[in-house]
C-alpha cells in the first residue's frame, strides 16, 4: 500500500520533530559546557538530517510501507527525547541520558532509511 501525501507529511514531521529534540538536548549540552558530549548528539542529528533531505527529495515518488508503523516508532522517539530533554536541563543522570538520546535518534535514522528504501 503506497503512502498518501498526508502519510508521507506526518512521517516527516515526526523525523523532524525528532530532529528538533535531539537540537535541544545538544542546546542544553553546550549551555552546560560539556562539548564533547554536544558533539555526539550533533553527530546524530547529522546522520537524520541526511535521511529527512532523502525522503524530502523523494517525497513525489511513491511509498511503499506502512505509514502507521513509521509513524507510531517516530512518535515513541519524539516521546523519549522529550523526557531526555528535560532530565538533561535538570542535569539528571547527564551521560547515561546522552547515550539514550543517541539512541533514540539513531533508531529515529534506522526507520527513515528503512522508509527511504522503498523510494
Amino acid at each position: 500500500m503506497p503512502f498518501s501525501m498526508t502519510d508521507k507529511q506526518q512521517l516527516v514531521e515526526q523525523l523532524m520533530e525528532v530532529r528538533r529534540q535531539a537540537q535541544l538536548v545538544e542546546l542544553t549540552l553546550r549551555s552546560q559546557n560539556q562539548p564533547p558530549q554536544a558533539d555526539k548528539v550533533h553527530d546524530a542529528i547529522a546522520a537524520l538530517t541526511v535521511k529527512i533531505d532523502a525522503l524530502l527529495g523523494g517525497m513525489m515518488q511513491n511509498w511503499i510501507g506502512q505509514a502507521d508503523q513509521a509513524v507510531g516508532d517516530l512518535k515513541g522517539r519524539t516521546d523519549d527525547l522529550t523526557k531526555a530533554v528535560d532530565q538533561i536541563k535538570r542535569q539528571v543522570q547527564v551521560a547515561q541520558t546522552v547515550v539514550k538520546v543517541i539512541g533514540y535518534v539513531d533508531q529515529a535514522v534506522a526507520i527513515a532509511a528503512k522508509v527511504a528504501a522503498t523510494l
